[in-house]
């Protein structure tokens, strides 16, 4: 538990991870637990918002009278962690093995879906009354350029509100953010892939490609707007 503050310390220091942890804490003052939920698939980005979001749910607990670790288990099992599992053919094994043992490891409530993301979050929704989805989109991603901190759903999908605390971090920072910390991610990452959507699109980047034909882990991708040249257009 001790590292989640030193994370949060740490972080505090630069503008992005200042922002992030703003965002984080605003959150938690506007929606009770059980009315956030984070939209996880695996990925560098989201592993990072979801250590983040751990710290400053231990943090916030350590700020009030009731400072147990039973107050923060409990905290942090109301907030619903949610999995859209792709299907088999074309999933990974290991992302799955990945998101079941790192929601577990941080104490938050797994939920896996095998629908679509729009009809899933839709019945999530309406059942359990959630108003606030915490997202690991960053500029660099697709459709996201425009998006603030705190983003209302888009017209024509389920009503909640988008919060994306690492919106303004780099490739870089995410990684440096993971290693310095030493937290957990998918070993998908250390294979060489920069990012991963599903088997049948995804490939590891090969400006990563040693001459044996093996390939550096993400972490050593250089020039951040490459990161999504392992994504192969069928």
């Amino acid at each position: 538990m001790t590292q989640d503050i030193a994370v949060l310390c740490e972080l505090y220091v630069s503008p992005s991870g200042r922002e992030a942890i703003t965002t984080i804490d605003k959150a938690l003052e506007l929606y009770r637990y059980d009315e956030l939920a984070l939209s996880f698939n695996g990925g560098k980005d989201c592993t990072v918002l979801l250590h983040l979001l751990r710290a400053c749910v231990h943090n916030k607990i350590l700020k009030s009278e009731n400072q147990d670790a039973a107050a923060l288990g409990n905290a942090l099992k109301q907030i619903r962690v949610l999995y859209f599992q792709p299907p088999a053919e074309t999933g990974f094994p290991e992302l799955d093995s990945f998101v079941v043992e790192i929601v577990e490891q941080c104490g938050f409530s797994l939920v896996v879906f095998t629908c679509g993301f729009k009809e899933g979050l839709q019945q999530f929704i309406d059942s359990t009354g959630v108003k606030a989805i915490f997202m690991g989109n960053r500029r660099s991603d697709p459709y996201s350029g425009e998006l603030t901190h705190f983003s209302p759903s888009s017209a024509g999908w389920p009503s909640f509100m988008r919060i994306l605390p690492i919106l303004d971090w780099s490739y870089c920072m995410v990684w440096k953010a993971l290693r310095e910390f030493e937290l957990p991610y998918c070993s998908l990452y250390d294979k060489g892939y920069t990012s991963v959507g599903g088997r049948h699109d995804t490939e590891p980047n090969p400006l990563l490609k040693r001459p044996d034909g093996s390939y550096d882990p993400a972490w050593k991708l250089e020039d951040e707007s490459m990161e999504r040249c392992g994504r192969v257009k069928r």
